[in-house]
Formats: structure tokens, C-alpha cells, sequence
């Protein structure tokens, strides 16, 4: 994995966390902890899978201007052009989540969900704002994708395509 901090403009995160969450304001109520503000973001803790509104695929919120300039903008696609020397691609589907903090996405690997079998697939995870570890954060575990100890994971698991054999639920490896 490659940590970048500050990879994008502060003010351009802010303004899409604004829009992501001012789209969960208006999904209904009791989306947000009592007492905190809009701005804070903490989604409340009895908000479970299904309250926060669906935000993946391509929709109003993955695609909307803010959100896009950080997923899809200039500064990713400049990015991947040094770093690999030609133009990349990146799909309409995003898996934009909203996840509580004493819940989490499981386990998984992202080739799972997008890979239809191509080695040459990078993903990005990105931070919609400032995001300390009890707010939740990304788990990477070193090594996982080359250590020996790893390759019946990465072989069986890894190299699934979710889609294509038909699995049903989330395609976590926690719920294998």
C-alpha cells in the first residue's frame, strides 16, 4: 500500500464530506448522533446497515461535482499518469459508505468486487475529512498480499470474483 497524506486539496475533501453528509441529513431522521452537529459527522451508533442511505454505485452523491473533483478528478487521474506513464481508467460504480463508529465494513479485498481478473487494478481509499482511529479508519495488514502464510487467502478468496460466481451478501471475507 502507498499512504499519501494530503494527496488532495483540505478544501476540496470538506466540500464533499459537506454534500455526503448533508445527503444522509435529508434521508431521514435519526441518522446522526444526538447533540452533535451536521458538521461533526458522527453517524448515530443505532443506525445500522440499511439506515444510512445506500451510497454506492453510480448515483446523486458519488457522481455530484464535490464528491467527483475528489474520486475522479484531476489530481487522481494526474497522479496515476506519473506514476504509470499512461492514462488510467477508473469505473462509474464508486463504493461510497457510511459506516457508524462501532460498526465497520469487513474484511475484504477489493479485487473481490472489481477485479474481473485483471492483475492491473489499483483502488484508493479515501478519508472524507479528518479521521482518527475512534472514528474508524482503513485496516491494511502487511503483507497479506505476498506472504506465504497468505496464499490460500489470496487464491481462493482473492481471487473471486463475487458477480461472476453468483455470492450473495456483502462479499466479506468475515462472512464467508
Amino acid at each position: 500500500y502507498l499512504l499519501i497524506r494530503e494527496f488532495h486539496k483540505r478544501e476540496d475533501v470538506l466540500s464533499a464530506r459537506k454534500a455526503i453528509l448533508e445527503f444522509i441529513d435529508k434521508s431521514g431522521e435519526e441518522k446522526f448522533q444526538t447533540g452533535s452537529d451536521l458538521e461533526a459527522g458522527i453517524l448515530d451508533s443505532r443506525c445500522g446497515r440499511g439506515c444510512i442511505p445506500f451510497m454506492e454505485g453510480r448515483n446523486s452523491i458519488t457522481h455530484c461535482n464535490e464528491v467527483a473533483r475528489v474520486l475522479q478528478g484531476k489530481v487522481m487521474f494526474d497522479f496515476f499518469y506519473q506514476m504509470f506513464g499512461q492514462e488510467a481508467r477508473t469505473f462509474d460504480f464508486k463504493w461510497l459508505r457510511g459506516i457508524h463508529r462501532e460498526a465497520f465494513t469487513g474484511v475484504h479485498v477489493d479485487n473481490v468486487y472489481m477485479g474481473r481478473g485483471t492483475k492491473q487494478l489499483y483502488t484508493v481509499w479515501i478519508p472524507f475529512g479528518d479521521t482518527s482511529p475512534d472514528l474508524g479508519t482503513v485496516a491494511v495488514l502487511e503483507g497479506s498480499n505476498w506472504l506465504p502464510a497468505f496464499s490460500k487467502f489470496q487464491k481462493t478468496y482473492g481471487e473471486c470474483d463475487l458477480e461472476k460466481e453468483g455470492v450473495s451478501g456483502s462479499g466479506w471475507f468475515t462472512e464467508s
